[in-house]
C-alpha cells in the first residue's frame, strides 16, 4: 500500500526466493484484498498462459514467481515489479 497508489490499477510481478516464499506472498496479498497467484519453474505452459491472461485482464493483480520470468518475459501491462529476492545484477552493481 505504501508504494502503490491504486491497487485496482496495479498489475505486478513479484520475484521470490523459493516456492514457499511465493506461496506466502500470494496468501498474504490475497488475505489483504489484493488478488494474487503464484507460478514456479514447475508450472505447465498452460498454467503460465492462463496466469498471464488473468493478470492482463485484471482478474489478478500480482503473479509471484520462482525460477521463471527471469529473462525474456514481455508483459507490457505490468506496471509494478517487486524484487523479493537478491538479484545478481544488483549485487554486481553494488559491489
Amino acid at each position: 500500500m505504501k508504494y502503490v497508489t491504486d491497487t485496482d490499477e496495479v498489475k505486478g510481478l513479484g520475484f521470490c526466493v523459493s516456492i514457499e516464499h511465493a506461496k506466502f506472498m500470494c496468501r498474504y496479498f490475497n488475505d489483504h484484498g489484493i488478488s494474487s497467484i503464484f507460478l514456479t519453474g514447475k508450472s505447465t505452459d498452460e498454467e503460465r498462459k492462463t496466469a498471464k491472461g488473468r493478470l492482463v485482464s485484471g482478474e489478478v493483480r500480482f503473479i509471484f514467481v520462482v525460477d521463471i520470468y527471469n529473462e525474456g518475459v514481455d508483459i507490457p501491462e505490468v506496471n509494478t515489479v517487486l524484487f523479493l529476492r537478491p538479484a545478481e545484477s544488483l549485487t554486481i552493481f553494488l559491489q
